[in-house]
């Protein structure tokens, strides 16, 4: 009985170590590539979707959404400086300014929070000038 209780503790622990194995597989090696992290949301700390993120740097540009709950990971990108401007209608819009990714420095995780700010729409006349 011991004998069996042994050898199930041991095929027990085999499997954890390769489950560990096969998980920093799936999840990549272990060197931080460097990456810009975060979530945007309202005052009510409530995560805002489809927040257009456009990031910039010295000779390009790209825009970006954030998910359903809020959340943002731009990841594979160069070493440099960043800027970053948060925008939704309805909402005034947020700049991270100067955000500089190294080796030394490569991931940067940012709290975002956009103002509710409702648009006001222009009065519209008919033509006989009521």
């Amino acid at each position: 009985m011991n004998k069996n209780v042994n050898m199930m503790n041991l095929i027990l622990s085999a499997t954890v170590v390769m489950l560990g194995i096969c998980f920093s597989c799936v999840t990549g090696p272990s060197q931080k590539e460097p990456r810009i992290a975060g979530i945007v949301t309202d005052q009510d700390s409530v995560g805002l979707a489809g927040v257009w993120i456009t990031v910039t740097t010295f000779d390009k540009e790209a825009v970006f959404l954030t998910g359903n709950d809020g959340r943002f990971l731009l990841d594979s990108l160069e070493t440099g400086m960043y800027d970053l401007e948060f925008s939704l209608p309805g909402y005034t819009s947020a700049t991270i300014m100067d955000i500089e990714l190294s080796d030394d420095k490569p991931g940067a995780k940012y709290w975002v929070v956009l103002k509710y700010s409702p648009v006001t729409l222009p009065k519209i006349s008919n033509n006989s000038g009521e």
